[in-house]
């Protein structure tokens, strides 16, 4: 995630409901600082299951992400974005 502002300090993840058992913070950093503020970014991982994403490669699934502050940031991941993933990992162009 990169956004403006303050930092957000995401501590949880849930997918469609149901906590993700897997979130861990990878990493944070500031960047430059301008007219809008200071650049923020956090890297999270979340592991998802293949047998998961086979279900979702035709709907989508949303992702939400809790911070310490209260915030929660929706995160979509398109259908298309799924299918392109998983060709990759199974090797096909």
């Amino acid at each position: 995630m990169t956004y403006f502002s303050q930092w957000r300090y995401y501590d949880s993840a849930t997918q469609e409901g149901t906590p993700a058992t897997t979130f861990k913070v990878v990493g944070r950093e500031a960047g430059a600082c301008g007219d809008r503020g200071c650049i923020f970014r956090e890297v999270v991982s979340i592991q998802l299951t293949e047998a998961f994403l086979k279900d979702k490669m035709k709907k989508g699934f949303i992702i939400t992400l809790s911070a310490k502050n209260g915030m929660k940031t929706e995160l979509y991941v398109p259908p298309q974005y799924i299918q392109g993933y998983m060709q990759a990992v199974n090797g096909f162009n």
